[in-house]
């Protein structure tokens, strides 16, 4: 047993480390040669060695973190949360080759502040594209206004679950005659401008993801200002999304803003990026109009 055990940690544990050494050495490549670096003393007060280090804990919790739970993401009922709540239901997106486990502490955090009817979306990151998983978020949409007749819903997407969200608010399937489906929408390291790593990823999907490339492009002439209040949250650790600008989006109705020091995967590994969330969509969904609330 003991063997077994060796034999499936082992090549576990030398993956994260890899993963996390090559992505934290792209990341420290384009800090030096953009002028990031200046951004995280400026800002953070951090140091590149100080920031390096940061970055490479933050990195290895995450990936412990994200195989650890992954499993429990291929358990639909695990996907859903149900309670009494005033605040809209949320829908979750995951990013890049994860799945709804994703959001298993993020839920728990948004929860205190009384988002407790949560969704999470689950797709597969291979043999697919942008637009046909577009189309199934559509759909989960749909099907949890449907499960909350009267209700808008509110969006939070991780990765490429914030570029799919993008994408959702710029499309006709986001309104409902002259209503918005959405009360609101936050996004966690959205590469909303693509990422250079994306040359190095597995399947078309990944690929799909280069900076200022044809499926940015496409997305870019789509582009709607949204019908609802939309926050886009970037990291300055972002080991996944390269250079850091590919973070950026200045589309009129949105609001970038800096969030905290951790890696790409560790935004939803954080609390106090989930209590900035559940700030900005709490804000959001006091300003609806009475109708719109359970």
């Amino acid at each position: 047993m003991q063997i077994v055990i060796v034999a499936v940690l082992l090549p576990l544990a030398l993956g994260i480390l890899v993963m996390t050494g090559l992505t934290s050495l792209f990341w420290l490549y384009e800090a030096v040669n953009t002028g990031h670096a200046g951004f995280l003393a400026t800002r953070w007060r951090l140091s590149l060695p100080q920031a390096m280090v940061r970055l490479l804990l933050s990195s290895i919790r995450s990936h412990v973190l994200a195989y650890g739970l992954y499993p429990l993401g291929l358990f639909p009922a695990l996907h859903r949360t149900e309670g009494e709540s005033e605040r809209p239901p949320v829908l979750f997106v995951h990013g890049l080759y994860h799945n709804a486990s994703a959001w298993l502490l993020f839920r728990r955090w948004l929860a205190r502040d009384g988002f407790t009817r949560t969704k999470a979306l689950h797709y597969w990151s291979f043999g697919t594209d942008y637009f046909t998983i577009l189309e199934k978020l559509a759909r989960a949409v749909d099907a949890l206004r449907a499960a909350h007749p009267g209700e808008p819903v509110v969006l939070v997407g991780h990765s490429l679950g914030g570029l799919l969200i993008r994408g959702y608010l710029s499309s006709p399937h986001c309104m409902d005659g002259e209503t918005c489906k959405v009360a609101a929408a936050v996004t966690l390291g959205a590469p909303h401008g693509g990422s250079r790593l994306a040359a190095l990823g597995i399947g078309r999907l990944a690929r799909s993801l280069l900076y200022h490339g044809p499926l940015i492009r496409v997305l870019e002439a789509r582009d709607q200002p949204p019908a609802c209040p939309v926050l886009a949250l970037t990291t300055p650790l972002d080991n996944f999304v390269l250079p850091a600008d590919g973070s950026d989006i200045a589309l009129p109705g949105w609001t970038l803003e800096a969030g905290a020091p951790v890696c790409h995967v560790g935004m939803i590994h954080h609390e106090p990026t989930a209590r900035r969330t559940a700030q900005f969509l709490a804000g959001a969904v006091s300003s609806l109009p009475a109708t719109s609330l359970p």
